[in-house]
């Protein structure tokens, strides 16, 4: 398998008497294989020194019943500084060298295009590059009849995991030069700061991106908001090089941004650069489906508020009401029934983060008797209930067949049975004490009868 990466290039050349040049080739990204445990590859990564279309150097790996896995290197006119020794197959030992170490004509050399060929790593015998951090490769090579010097920097883990992350050499023959810099390589030039974003106003509720302008490539950010109540979104933070930022509360923010790089740092300072404004708090308000009901209808409640609140509190006055659908007393938009008669004085008490407001309409809700509910009243025989109150037991008189039910005061049905005779009897020993609702049903309608249990 043959690959070669996209590769981002500088070229450093220096008229000084005295100072070299350096091609460099930092690999963008860096180029990194995990080995298989048992299979055999061609040529994995190549480089070309100089650029100039010719293969100089590759990275191969294969696996023997011998030696196990081979970390291979070979190039038809390339050496590479070597170890002391062989490996377990003959094989040369290329050196794992620093950064910074001289490379020129004065080290050990072994031969790329030898067999077998120099070995990074042969399992059993070479492992100075496993798990040994950034290291580099030495190397000259001929171009014509003049020999240059360079490197390759490398990291090979016991994960079977090999990189290359650049390359270089120096192009004036016969020079040495420190292992992963070149030669009077000077700093390059400190950044000057700047930044923008898309607006310079907005409010509490809209974050809001910087975006680094800075010139001569810095490195890293360091973002300052003034007064500090801000947020940072998007898991974006102080150093990053873009952040967006969320302002807390209104007023005027001074915004700072230091970029720096190896040559150094430059800060700039915009005062009162952005505006903010804060949401308002809401307004509450509510509307009904109507104002007008009994107690077997359910009502709609609309929250009408402005300034988009984003929690709600209902409040009903008397609290005989039963929430429907799901809902409940910090829905937006509830639905309600009502279990008594009477008038209702509904609030509703919206919030946001800037604050809440409270909306009260006083018996707004009127709740009459459901059409067809004939309801008992002193000296009417129809529906009769002794003891009232009751402790154990009860003796009820129907007018006839139909279903018997005892609401509690919640309007909650606490028993249920039909009424077969005309004279029932009830155990209510189990039930919890309270006030009841007795309500027959029948075929001309309803009754009820109000009945406490002690």
């Amino acid at each position: 398998m043959y690959r070669k990466l996209s590769t981002l290039l500088f070229f450093i050349a220096f008229s000084m008497a005295g100072k070299a040049s350096v091609l460099i080739t930092d690999l963008a990204p860096d180029s990194s294989m995990t080995f298989p445990s048992r299979s055999s590859g061609a040529a994995w990564f190549s480089i070309d020194f100089n650029h100039d279309a010719t293969e100089d150097y590759n990275f191969s790996w294969y696996f023997t019943r011998f030696s196990g896995k081979n970390v291979c290197c070979y190039g038809p006119s390339v050496n590479e500084i070597s170890s002391t020794g062989v490996s377990p197959l003959g094989a040369a030992i290329i050196a794992a060298i620093d950064s910074g170490v001289l490379i020129d004509a004065s080290h050990s050399w072994a031969d790329a295009a030898a067999s077998p060929q120099p070995r990074i790593y042969e399992a059993g015998g070479t492992d100075a590059f496993v798990d040994s951090g950034t290291k580099y490769i030495g190397v000259r090579f001929q171009v014509g009849t003049d020999t240059h010097y360079g490197w390759i920097k490398v990291s090979y883990t016991s994960a079977n995991t090999f990189t290359v992350m650049s390359y270089g050499y120096e192009t004036i023959p016969f020079t040495g030069l420190p292992a992963g810099s070149p030669s009077g390589l000077p700093a390059p030039p400190a950044p000057v700061a700047d930044f923008s974003s898309a607006t310079t106003s907005t409010d509490t509720k809209t974050a809001v991106t910087f975006n680094d302008a800075s010139l001569n490539s810095p490195t890293s950010w360091q973002w300052s908001v003034s007064p500090a109540t801000v947020t940072f979104m998007g898991g974006s933070s102080a150093t990053s090089r873009n952040p967006q930022i969320l302002f807390g509360a209104a007023g005027k923010y001074t915004v700072k941004l230091k970029a720096s790089n190896t040559g150094g740092s430059d800060s700039i300072v915009k005062t009162d650069y952005m505006v903010v404004t804060a949401v308002p708090g809401p307004i509450a308000n509510f509307t009904a489906s109507a104002t007008s009901t009994d107690t077997k209808t359910t009502i709609t409640f609309t929250d009408a508020s402005a300034n988009a609140p984003t929690s709600w509190q209902w409040t009903f006055t008397p609290p005989t009401v039963t929430f429907m659908s799901g809902t409940s007393a910090t829905s937006q938009n509830p639905q309600v029934q009502f279990t008594a008669t009477g008038k209702y004085t509904v609030k509703l008490k919206a919030t946001n983060v800037n604050g809440s407001d409270s909306a009260t309409k006083t018996d707004y809700i009127t709740v009459q008797t459901p059409t067809g509910i004939i309801t008992y009243e002193p000296g009417d025989e129809l529906l009769a209930v002794f003891p009232n109150p009751a402790h154990s037991s009860l003796t009820i008189h129907t007018p006839g067949e139909g279903t018997l039910s005892l609401l509690d005061i919640s309007g909650k049905t606490a028993w249920s049975a039909p009424a077969s005779n005309t004279i029932q009897l009830l155990d209510i020993s189990r039930l919890p004490k309270g006030y009841y609702t007795l309500r027959f049903s029948g075929e001309r309608g309803e009754l009820n009868k109000k009945l406490i249990l002690q």
